[in-house]
């Protein structure tokens, strides 16, 4: 078994000194993803998910109980 992540990337560079520019970078985070769940933009989604093939510190145990479900029912 080959572990891994599933992640979602989004990320704006912002300068930290100017307040404005930060928040208007999580304004636009948060509408990035309301637009993703509001309209089913799965394509930006798709754009915005990584898989990251790292497994350093990684056990099997990590995996979340509901992954490990759908699994044994598609076994089944």
């Amino acid at each position: 078994m080959r572990l891994g992540k599933v992640k979602i990337i989004s990320e704006y560079i912002v300068d930290l000194d100017n307040e404005e520019m930060v928040q208007h970078a999580k304004d636009a985070l948060y509408e990035d993803f309301f637009n993703i769940v509001t309209f089913g933009d799965t394509q930006e989604f798709d754009f915005l998910v990584d898989i990251d093939k790292d497994n350093t510190g990684l056990k099997e145990s990590d995996i979340p109980d509901f992954l490990k479900e759908l699994t044994e029912e598609e076994e089944t």
